[in-house]
This record gives structure tokens, sequence and C-alpha cells, in this order.
């Protein structure tokens, strides 16, 4: 269903926001998180999921800049980065709320 709605998009800007949060920084992000607790504890798998979101969202940018066609713009960095803190923010508040119900 997600794809019949981003193919009636194509061609919009939003499309390509949506597309980009979804497949970058969410699913990255999630992994990331995954893989972290069992070695972090919540806080710091948190924040290292979040700065390795950001590191990648970086070098995709500069690998862009290098690429005929392309541009490499901080406005995109910051725009997966924000779909890295929307990723931080729902596993924060899930884990809260599993916390409050075993007590």
């Amino acid at each position: 269903m997600l794809l019949f709605l981003y193919s009636n998009l194509e061609g919009c800007i939003l499309y390509l926001y949506i597309c980009n949060i979804i497949k970058l920084d969410l699913i990255l992000y999630i992994l990331l998180f995954n893989a972290l607790t069992e070695n972090f504890k919540l806080k710091k798998a948190l924040i290292v999921s979040l700065a390795i979101v950001f590191l990648y969202s970086c070098s995709d940018e500069l690998h862009q800049y290098f690429i005929p066609g392309r541009t490499a713009r901080v406005r995109d960095v910051i725009i997966d980065t924000c779909g890295g803190i929307f990723a931080l923010l729902i596993l924060y508040l899930r884990r809260k709320s599993l916390l409050k119900k075993q007590l």
C-alpha cells in the first residue's frame, strides 16, 4: 500500500523526503539501536545510534557531491538527522512505557 501511495506522489518534493526518511533514518536507526542495546545502556544506545545516522547522512551527502547532476546539501543532513530523532523518540517512549507496565 505504501508503494502505491509513494508512486502517486512521484515528482513531488514531499515524495523524496518521505522516502528518504523511511529508508534511511527510521530503518537505520532502529537497526542500529537494536544492535547496540546488546552492549550499551538505553541512553547510550539512543545517542550512539543517532550519531551514526548523522555520520552516515554526512557521508551520503559527501558522496553526492562527487556525482554529476547531484548536489550535497546541509538541509538533507538535517532532514535525515530529524528522522533519526523521530525514531529515537519513538523507541524511548516505547521503552519507557514498557518499563512502567513491568512495575
